[in-house]
């Protein structure tokens, strides 16, 4: 969950410079959190702060926070609030917002809202409200995967049964934002509702629920009907602390939602969007922002700092992620495990990072599916072992080709053999 803390209203800039590490001051001696400078000075209220945005320009920007021209992950923790906020340090720990009180007992998540909460029109935030948010997220997220029914105990308390149990079943019935009234999308939540009741199997092998193939193929559907709801920003409801009071092409304006349960220190948010890497420093460069939350390059920061040493304070946030790709493996050659595991052996993952990311660790080489940090805290440490380490290893890549009859031609090419046409591997 990704939300904003704006204590960048005392300050001129404000610099997040995030990268895949959970222990960023670690990583390099040129990367550390600066010391707030300007603690006894008094906001300045002639000024609008200014953050950065990365959504899609009108026309094609809209209301709907699952397609992705409409209310996305940049502007979403302006406009829309969690049923409890996140913080992985210094050690996990759930915090009520949207929710008087939560209880995870063995299998079973019990939930009471709080009683002052209103979307932005001054309606009230239901339980209703909250089980459309749920249904709204099949197929987008791991929720229904585990997540076996939903129970209503009163007007302010739901229960939620898991087919398993675990402390991180919490981090999955949190991480979604409320960002759907029964309103607006009663009508999608109870199609995805028909889907979960009547398509879903279970996997005994890994005690997870899946769609059948008639469900998924429900699902598209469903989702094609969704995503062409594009209802107009400016009117959406909003359960957060801002709502959009106009948008141009390069920037949105938002003001306070008149009816959110706290006191807000900001009386409006410019939302301006970065363009191009280049116009983005450009921007940097000019002051334009008072608070960057996209991120720099550890040469850029270091320029910034320089040049706006007594009115910054830079903050190096660890980010729960790590640097990867994926593979289509419905199409030839990646359907060949040998190939995608010689793709592997053949990535240089230090080379990539120190040009993409610099800042981060490497990424996992076992391919667990786990961020290195977290490999002692969730791994069997006995299993893990078990797993190929895909390092970084040229001659194992070109052995991996060769078992399944790839060869080397005169051009320092891997290409298979006929009857298969496909772009070569260079070494």
């Amino acid at each position: 969950m990704r939300k904003f803390v704006y204590t960048a209203g005392l300050i001129c800039i404000s610099v997040n410079i995030t990268a895949c590490a959970t222990n960023a001051v670690a990583v390099s001696p040129q990367l550390y959190n600066t010391k707030f400078k300007l603690e006894t000075q008094n906001v300045n209220s002639q000024k609008v702060l200014t953050t950065l945005i990365d959504t899609q320009p009108p026309p094609a920007f809209n209301g709907n926070p699952y397609d992705i021209a409409g209310l996305n992950w940049s502007i979403q923790p302006l406009m829309f609030d969690y049923l409890c906020d996140y913080s992985p340090f210094p050690e996990k720990s759930f915090r009520e917002s949207l929710l008087e009180s939560y209880k995870l007992e063995e299998n079973i998540l019990t939930m009471k809202l709080r009683k002052d909460i209103k979307w932005s029109d001054g309606s009230p935030i239901t339980i209703e409200d909250v089980i459309t948010n749920y249904y709204m997220q099949v197929g987008r997220g791991d929720f229904w995967s585990y997540a076996d029914a939903i129970n209503i105990l009163d007007n302010n308390t739901i229960q939620i049964k898991y087919i398993t149990e675990s402390p991180l079943l919490l981090n999955i019935s949190f991480a979604y934002p409320i960002t759907s009234p029964v309103e607006q999308y009663k009508d999608f939540a109870i199609q995805y509702k028909e889907i979960i009741d009547q398509h879903r199997a279970l996997n005994s092998a890994t005690n997870t629920y899946y769609l059948t193939k008639e469900g998924n193929e429900i699902l598209a559907n469903v989702n094609k009907e969704m995503l062409s709801y594009k209802p107009n920003p400016t009117e959406v409801l909003c359960s957060g602390p801002y709502i959009i009071k106009s948008t141009t092409t390069s920037e949105i304006t938002f003001i306070k939602n008149p009816h959110y349960y706290m006191q807000l220190p900001f009386e409006a948010i410019r939302g301006l969007r970065g363009g191009s890497s280049e116009a983005f420093a450009t921007s940097i460069l000019e002051e334009q922002y008072s608070l960057e939350n996209g991120g720099l390059s550890p040469d850029m920061s270091i320029k910034i700092e320089n040049l706006y040493r007594d009115t910054l304070r830079k903050v190096y946030v660890p980010e729960l992620s790590q640097i990867g790709y994926t593979f289509n493996y419905n199409n030839y050659p990646l359907n060949i495990p040998e190939v995608r595991k010689a793709l592997c052996h053949a990535t240089n993952r230090e080379v990539l990072l120190y040009v993409a990311e610099r800042g981060s660790f490497l990424s996992d080489t076992k391919n667990s599916g786990l961020i290195p940090s977290m490999v002692k805290m969730y791994a069997d440490e006995e299993f893990y072992h078990t797993l190929t380490d895909y390092n970084y290893d040229l001659e194992q890549a070109q052995n991996l080709l060769y078992s399944i009859g790839w060869s080397k031609n005169e051009h320092c090419s891997l290409k298979p053999s006929p009857p298969h046409h496909s772009s070569p591997v260079r070494c």
